[in-house]
């Protein structure tokens, strides 16, 4: 049987354990043990096990794409005593692992210098995390209703007078939530394509070093035909959570930024930048989003992110494998 050390992501060497156990009342003489996928073999040659005992061991392999992938069945091997014949039998069933996708380098501390920048720039003033503890200077003003905003900080009066909900806005901000939202945008899904993968693995880097290194609130949606989101406090299994979600996106031309919305509804949306990551430098989701959230969105392509993030193909793979990094 298999035992997993940890999660596998795309590029990086993976462990995992194979243990052959004897529970026979006899010695076990001359095994060969086959482990093999289509992305690797590994075999091993055990000459002896003795009786009721096992042996653990290890394969590791650099998986290279992400996605689903099939483990076939271990199998074992021997010719003993005289060689003359083999036997051979499978074990177990074949197993379905989902290879995460490649991770690049995000320097965090200028990843937030930007994203500070970017707000800046667009004059967005985020209340804080805790609006018992506000103080009445603190107040900006006033501002319209947002998707995620606490009804307890509408004001009842100006709304009443505009006929529009109209919330308190403070200037300070936690700056530790964020929301990130792909765009999987595919103009021939069938040919393969280097930008979407490499958006892939922006967001997927952003949200394992985001959560690696924050306590706060982060949000992964996911636009194409059937939009998806997931939110929360981050962890490392909600982190795993979200880049086994990526690990399975497909290509697309076809984006429904209704149904987006929609699922992004039916979450909790804290005031938070947002990003849009896209293959594309010019997305119509933008202004979809922006009109439908009432919210700046700021759109990340591969290439504008040269500032803080090194794609994976730009670093030696021999590196700290992610799975270590926790």
């Amino acid at each position: 049987r298999r035992r997993w050390t940890g999660p596998i992501f795309a590029g990086v060497e993976s462990v995992w354990e194979v243990e052959v156990a004897n529970r026979r009342l006899f010695p076990a003489r001359g095994l060969q043990v086959l482990d093999a996928g289509p992305n690797h073999i590994q075999q091993w040659f055990i000459p002896w096990l003795a009786a009721r005992n096992s042996v653990v061991v290890r394969a590791g392999v650099t998986l290279p794409r992400r996605g689903r992938y099939v483990l076939e069945r271990l199998r074992a091997a021997s010719t003993y005593p005289f060689g003359f014949a083999r036997s051979v039998c499978s074990i177990g069933d074949d197993e379905e692992v989902v290879v995460l996708p490649a991770l690049g380098r995000l320097q965090m501390e200028r990843f937030r210098h930007w994203l500070q920048r970017i707000i800046r720039g667009d004059r967005r003033l985020h209340r804080l995390a805790r609006p018992s503890m506000i103080h009445q200077d603190d107040l900006h003003g006033l501002r319209l209703f947002r998707l995620g905003d606490n009804p307890r900080w509408i004001h009842w009066r100006t709304s009443a007078r505009r006929n529009q909900r109209m919330v308190r806005e403070f200037e300070e901000d936690t700056g530790q939530n964020l929301i990130v939202v792909l765009e999987p945008w595919q103009a021939d899904p069938s040919l393969p394509d280097g930008s979407f993968e490499a958006a892939i693995s922006l967001t997927a880097t952003i949200v394992w070093e985001w959560s690696r290194q924050s306590s706060e609130y982060l949000m992964l949606a996911i636009a194409g035909p059937s939009p998806e989101a997931v939110g929360g406090f981050c962890s490392r299994d909600r982190a795993l959570t979200m880049l086994r979600q990526l690990a399975l996106v497909s290509g697309t031309s076809r984006i429904d930024a209704a149904g987006l919305h929609r699922a992004v509804a039916q979450e909790w949306v804290p005031e938070a930048p947002v990003l849009l990551i896209t293959p594309r430098r010019a997305t119509p989701l933008a202004g979809r989003l922006s009109a439908a959230w009432n919210r700046s969105i700021t759109v990340l392509t591969p290439d504008s992110s040269a500032e803080f993030y090194d794609p994976p193909s730009s670093f030696s793979s021999s590196a700290t494998s992610p799975g270590g990094r926790r």
